[in-house]
């Protein structure tokens, strides 16, 4: 079997400054006109680390070059349309071959416009088109075939051999490196495909060479291909019919679903009441907790008989269901059930009042009926009228005093009027039953801050973080800089900030942190928490360093208005119930300070202020030892 006679000897490392300096960054702020140039060097670069049949090699085109290319061959390519695009390429390949000097002799392309304008009708647009994508990677691997074929190294009979399963196999791990680290793999994954390509390459006249023979694709996998790909387009047809059958009922359901719960709020809705600084009652707004199905425990509305399950499902046909429950209720004028089950849907419609009647009627024939009173409250206190509202919620506790959501509506009733004593001892009484109750804890710290007692508030908020309360965490950022000062807390003026000798710690994204790992690697500072390989939180701090230089006994100060030359600063976190973390990057408009002390072997001492201007007000502050990696 033929093997390749050239070598790539090229390193990540190496191009790493060329690619996020000279392309990325320059690249960017001079609206690409840099670019040309930014390529050249990375092509210069590529020869520098490759040997072709034992010869060294070296580029000799310019930056300018490439630039005047690329404006007359786009402009042309975008007057025909995209027309032009196979023709534009072949010059840009016959550029690149006639600057690429092997063993000092330059190298050939004697491919044409024509010939790839067919090409391209074929591998890359005909064929991806008719197994669904399926050949597309194929297709951009023989383009690479194609283009070296067509390439005479050195002006020396040149063939290609690099296998497809390796051009996979990096396209794909290169996908999900440069996802994952937000392209910082790149130079890395510059340097595998120029292995691939050069090591791919037999290059040479003589007869000691053995030269690969020429790809081709393979017509039975092709037609393989074509009936997955047309087995695939079948099972999104018959799948789009089932679903465009069943569209309009379900957007129904969703919209009546929606209706629903603004008016009578779950147990599990997101928070329980509105956060504002306003510490009068009538200023906040209530989101209620749902009914508690008697006796069982279960915390969500219920439909009081055996057609419950139906009427849940037939909620998308709203009139249809009531005209039902109404025969029902001529059939059997004293069903409580049925009445219970028309009042819970007139709420779905939001219509209050025929709500409340129905729920009196139901209360009317069943006395002991502990869902509808409960139910009522609810809507008594959407609309406001919290008087009555409370009296149907102690009714329910009285039929059932381990009626955890009663306790926790009546208390968010009682706030509503000012009755800030009784609202704090249902919140108590509520957590008697369920101590473990993240809302119930959240309700009871607003009311703590509202009349002044922030330590309370406090600790209620950190215990229903512990519990998973989504709104804890903001509302415990928001206590926590009120009561900072000029300490250590969200603070965009630097004048007045102490940084603490203890550890780092601060707020990320809303969650409190406390950072237990720093690394400074290849000019970058990364201070994490987390036991995974992605951490849970993380500020990673690009300072732009010269290769191989550590900052000891430095100081970066960066006001809001700093602009370019600035570190870049990369926020990460992780949202609930997701492995891989969430990213957002500043180049500008943050306040920090950090101090580096002398290095001590592979530790780097320092201290840090870091604030961000996020909506979620995220910081750090605190001393670290940073861990030196090379």
């Amino acid at each position: 079997m033929a093997k390749g006679n050239c070598e790539f000897k090229g390193t990540g490392g190496q191009y790493f400054g060329t690619v996020f300096i000279h392309l990325y960054l320059l690249g960017i702020i001079t609206f690409g006109i840099y670019s040309a140039w930014a390529w050249v060097r990375l092509l210069k670069l590529k020869a520098s680390h490759t040997l072709i049949n034992g010869k060294e090699v070296s580029f000799q085109g310019t930056g300018g070059q490439l630039f005047g290319l690329i404006v007359v061959q786009g402009l042309l390519t975008l007057v025909t349309f995209g027309i032009y695009g196979p023709w534009a390429f072949c010059k840009y390949f016959d550029w690149r071959a006639g600057n690429t000097m092997v063993g000092g002799k330059p190298s050939q392309f004697n491919g044409s416009g024509g010939s790839l304008f067919l090409f391209y009708l074929i591998h890359l647009l005909l064929l991806p088109m008719i197994t669904l994508g399926l050949y597309y990677f194929w297709g951009i691997y023989r383009f690479y075939a194609w283009k070296e074929e067509h390439t005479r190294y050195g002006g020396e009979e040149t063939s290609f051999g690099g296998s497809f399963g390796a051009f996979l196999k990096i396209s794909i791990i290169t996908w999900i490196l440069n996802t994952v680290t937000l392209n910082l793999y790149a130079p890395w994954a510059w340097c595998m495909f120029c292995k691939w390509q050069i090591e791919g390459l037999a290059v040479g006249d003589g007869a000691t060479v053995e030269h690969f023979p020429p790809v081709k694709t393979n017509v039975f996998v092709v037609i393989i291909l074509i009936i997955v790909g047309i087995f695939c387009l079948a099972a999104i047809v018959f799948v789009a019919k089932n679903a465009a059958e069943r569209g309009w009922k379900q957007q129904q359901f969703a919209r009546l679903k929606q209706l629903h719960t603004q008016t009578l709020r779950k147990r599990k809705s997101p928070g329980i009441l509105k956060r504002q600084q306003a510490r009068k009652p009538r200023f906040l707004k209530p989101k209620f907790k749902a009914a508690v199905q008697g006796g069982s425990g279960e915390k969500h509305l219920v439909l009081r008989s055996d057609a419950r399950e139906k009427l849940q499902v037939a909620v998308v046909m709203y009139d249809d269901v009531v005209k039902k429950t109404e025969t029902r209720i001529k059939k059997k004028p004293g069903d409580a059930d049925a009445h219970y089950d028309r009042a819970w849907l007139y709420g779905a419609h939001l219509e209050l009042e025929k709500a409340i009647e129905e729920y009196t009627q139901a209360i009317h024939l069943k006395k002991e009926f502990a869902d509808a009173y409960y139910n009522r409250g609810l809507v008594y206190s959407a609309k406001g009228m919290y008087k009555e509202a409370i009296q149907d919620f102690s009714a329910a506790i009285k039929l059932n005093p381990k009626a955890v959501d009663a306790y926790c509506n009546r208390g968010n009733a009682y706030f509503f009027m000012g009755k800030t004593d009784l609202a704090l001892a249902d919140f108590g009484r509520a957590l008697k039953v369920s101590p473990a109750d993240g809302d119930v804890l959240y309700n009871r710290a607003l009311v703590y801050d509202a009349t002044g007692n922030r330590a309370k508030a406090k600790k209620d908020l950190r215990r229903a973080m512990a519990l998973g309360q989504p709104l804890a965490g903001n509302k415990l950022h928001e206590l926590e800089n009120a009561s900072s000062g000029t300490g250590t807390g969200w603070k965009m003026d630097l004048k007045g900030v102490s940084i603490p000798s203890g550890p780092v710690g601060g707020m990320i994204h809303g969650d409190p942190v406390t950072i237990d790992k720093a690394i400074f690697e290849h000019g970058i500072l990364t201070l994490r928490d987390g036991k995974d390989f992605f951490p849970d939180h993380a500020f990673m701090i690009f300072l732009f360093l010269k290769k191989g230089e550590i900052p000891e006994n430095r100081i970066f100060e960066y006001a809001t208005e700093s602009g370019f030359g600035s570190p870049h600063i990369h926020m990460k976190w992780k949202e609930t119930g997701k492995d891989l973390p969430e990213t957002k990057i500043w180049m500008r408009g943050y306040a920090m300070f950090l101090q580096f002390g002398k290095r001590k072997g592979q530790e780097l001492p320092g201290k840090i202020y870091l604030c961000i201007p996020d909506e979620m007000k995220s910081f750090i502050a605190g001393s670290f030892t940073a861990q030196i990696k090379k």
